[in-house]
């Protein structure tokens, strides 16, 4: 007797981490704005540490006017 063609797509051996991407990819393309929102405050708390590692604290306002104000009044 002959038997029917398989036509379904053979499951092949994925790996458990494999999966995890799969299902993290999947995560993420349904949550895209969420993870735009939180990729972009990211980003610009690295820059504003990158400007304070390249500039200094001295970039900060040291309280110059406070300070002078008695020789101002």
């Amino acid at each position: 007797m002959n038997q029917p063609a398989r036509l379904h797509k053979k499951e092949a051996n994925v790996s458990p981490v494999n999966k995890l991407f799969d299902m993290i990819e999947a995560w993420v393309q349904s949550h895209a704005l969420l993870c735009l929102f939180v990729l972009f405050s990211a980003l610009m708390a690295l820059f504003v540490v990158l400007m304070f590692a390249i500039v200094g604290v001295s970039a900060t306002d040291s309280g110059v006017t406070y300070n002078a104000m008695d020789r101002i009044i």
